[in-house]
């Protein structure tokens, strides 16, 4: 039961390094970047049911797709690639892609100048899934420790 208690509690630790991680980006310089590969990847036919059910039926007319890019950029007078598009992830997931040769700002570390991304901040889905998930599973361990107190506080009746 303890390592109910203990996971759940490294999940929202980790949700909150996870937050800290993608606050760190504004801290990265701008530099200006060209988009040097691009490719789109299909994640379903058109026409896929995205909700299905007695009510709603909703399909896609255009499949959604992935974007991955690949950028490359100038700085401390050395050229570097990059394939990174936020801190947590390569895919720009927007579905507008870019074309080869557009100009943008990436935003470079600048104690490792390997490091960079064209969108700062993070993504709201992955530390707000993990906090959520920590709870869930305390909450639960929490309830059913509980329910296993009561039970072993209760006289036993059994000859």
């Amino acid at each position: 039961m303890r390592t109910a208690k203990i996971f759940g509690l490294l999940l929202i630790i980790l949700s909150l390094v996870v937050v800290a991680v993608g606050f760190s980006t504004f801290g990265f310089i701008a530099t200006d970047a060209t988009i040097i590969e691009v490719k789109i990847t299909v994640n379903a036919p058109p026409g896929t049911p995205i909700t299905r059910g007695p009510i709603i039926h909703h399909t896609h007319k255009k499949p959604p797709t992935s974007i991955a890019i690949k950028y490359q950029y100038d700085i401390f007078n050395k050229t570097y690639d990059s394939k990174f598009y936020g801190i947590y992830f390569y895919k720009n997931f927007d579905n507008s892609p870019p074309k080869i040769g557009d100009k943008t700002t990436a935003y470079v570390f600048k104690h490792i100048p390997e490091v960079s991304v064209l969108k700062r901040g993070f993504d709201w889905l992955i530390p707000l899934s993990l906090f959520l998930l920590g709870i869930s599973i305390l909450i639960i361990h929490d309830f059913i420790e509980h329910l296993y107190n009561q039970i072993q506080s209760q006289p036993n009746d059994h000859p």
